[in-house]
């Protein structure tokens, strides 16, 4: 799962992750992103994890024991773009879950942004696009 999540995190700038990278190391990221590869802190992952899984469980209770097939690709991980920010230093993680195609369609709504505190890795704040 945490593989899967690193290959669909859409992030902006890799200034956000709050650390700074010479000439050299910002070159080495740049050849592994082309490589198909992203580095991501360990706490970004934390955070987008708790969010998920609070969000895939109020999928669950959404879709019942008989969910219909746009409740199913809702339900997958996969399907999703993620944008994972954190203000400043010490601040807390904002992570956003939007929907990709369905069955070659654009969902609108369906998506969802959580506030996580960057010391307990708690969800202060959750707000869902409809």
């Amino acid at each position: 799962m945490f593989v899967l999540l690193i290959v669909i995190l859409v992030i902006s700038s890799y200034s956000s992750f709050g650390y700074a990278v010479s000439k050299k190391t910002q070159k080495e990221e740049a050849e592994a992103r082309t490589a198909g590869q992203l580095k991501v802190s360990g706490d970004y992952i934390k955070a987008a994890m708790v969010a998920w899984e609070a969000f895939q469980g109020k999928r669950k209770s959404e879709a019942g024991k008989n969910p219909g097939p746009l409740a199913v690709h809702l339900l997958d991980l996969a399907n999703y773009s993620i944008i994972i920010s954190k203000q400043g230093n010490g601040g807390d993680y904002t992570v956003r879950f939007s929907p990709g195609f369905f069955q070659g369609g654009i969902i609108h709504g369906g998506g969802a942004t959580y506030i996580v505190d960057s010391k307990t890795f708690r969800i202060l704040k959750m707000e869902f696009s409809m």
